[in-house]
């Protein structure tokens, strides 16, 4: 195979990719933007209530999975994108729906039109944050956005910044990990070769237990201190 074949096939699968995305994407944004304008009308409830996980195998044709993956909807169909856009429209419709104003979570919130865009983008870079070289743009968005972060707390010297995570108990552990990997570095080599010990609110997060657990100390070695009102530890 010449170079020049090897380039015309490259450039052809380029060409069909990218017809693909089209045919797919451009229906999807139309779904989504009815979603949201019929949310925002009152047309659209909050989402579907079901009782039984059975009834939304059902529904999304769940219940047989050896048709569903050794009889391919995308290889049998003769428009692949059709069948695509049933399975994006079955599952937006039976899903919560975040963009109700009704719809408030203790962990998360619903997204804007910023977000969709960003999570658009992040879909088509496809890519990992954890070297420069793999995400440069990225890398450099996240470490002035942790200085910025860090500056809402105080810290405002040339090393301010941090990371961000999901959730309380990502955060947690991850604090205690360096903790004890800052404090007693041998810990990284020999595992722990003392004998820890966690204080912490009697309201502190359950992910401290956990924290403990997962880094071996174990979940005996988390103390609960009581407090007042305040937060203000009540024995001296």
């Amino acid at each position: 195979m010449t170079a020049e074949t090897e380039f015309n096939i490259a450039s052809s699968l380029e060409s069909e990719r990218a017809k693909e995305l089209e045919s797919i994407l451009k229906p999807a944004i139309d779904l989504i933007v009815e979603h949201v304008t019929g949310t925002d009308s009152g047309k659209i409830d909050i989402g579907p209530r079901f009782d039984n996980p059975k009834e939304l195998y059902k529904t999304l044709k769940l219940d047989n999975l050896n048709n569903l993956f050794e009889k391919s909807i995308l290889l049998d169909s003769e428009e692949p994108a059709k069948e695509i856009l049933k399975v994006f429209e079955q599952v937006l419709k039976n899903s919560v729906n975040t963009w109700h104003p009704g719809f408030m979570d203790k962990l998360y919130a619903s997204t804007n039109p910023v977000g969709v865009l960003s999570d658009l983008l992040l879909s088509i870079l496809n890519t990992n944050s954890h070297v420069f070289t793999v995400s440069p743009a990225l890398t450099v968005i996240e470490r002035k956005i942790a200085q910025k972060y860090a500056q809402l707390f105080g810290f405002n010297g040339p090393n301010a910044g941090g990371l961000t995570f999901s959730g309380g108990s990502w955060s947690n552990i991850t604090s205690l990990h360096m903790a004890r990997s800052i404090l007693f570095p041998d810990t990284k080599l020999d595992g722990n070769n003392k004998k820890f010990a966690i204080f912490a609110s009697v309201h502190a997060h359950y992910s401290m237990e956990k924290a403990a657990i997962l880094l071996g100390l174990g979940a005996n070695s988390v103390f609960k201190v009581p407090v007042d009102a305040h937060g203000n530890c009540c024995h001296r």
